[in-house]
């Protein structure tokens, strides 16, 4: 698997929090560490793209409401096929946006801390809160 850094920053990773790697736990931006809970594979095409914690039938899920208007904590849960909410757009300024919705994947506040949440949040151009690199 890879890691998956927040705005081009290598010392930090997108990990599963407390690196507990059980269905519902929440991702977390923290120093890397090269933990299990760090290592992400993407599985899919452009479009629709699962993104798993590597080695795990658990993949990132967005938990929006049904009117995708609501920033929502995003979790780990078990990996189903093409539910909008798992369904990733990798976009070409390297935002990761659930397909058909609008919001991409955020980091809460623009924080950069150990703990700090990630979110669903409105795609928006310019906003290095929602740029990851892997």
């Amino acid at each position: 698997g890879r890691e998956i850094h927040p705005n081009w920053n290598s010392r930090w990773c997108l990990a599963v929090r407390a690196r507990k790697i059980v269905d519902g736990t929440p991702v977390e931006i923290d120093r890397c560490s090269g933990s299990l809970g760090e290592h992400w594979e993407f599985k899919g095409n452009p479009g629709r793209t699962s993104i798993r914690v590597a080695g795990t039938n658990l993949c990132l899920d967005g938990e929006i409401g049904a009117s995708f208007s609501k920033n929502s904590i995003v979790r780990i849960r078990t990996c189903s096929d093409h539910i909008p909410t798992q369904d990733w757009y990798i976009t070409e300024d390297e935002r990761f946006a659930l397909t058909g919705t609008g919001r991409c994947l955020d980091r809460l506040n623009g924080g950069l801390s150990p703990g700090t949440e990630v979110q669903t949040y409105g795609c928006t151009d310019d906003n290095t809160n929602q740029v990851w690199t892997s």
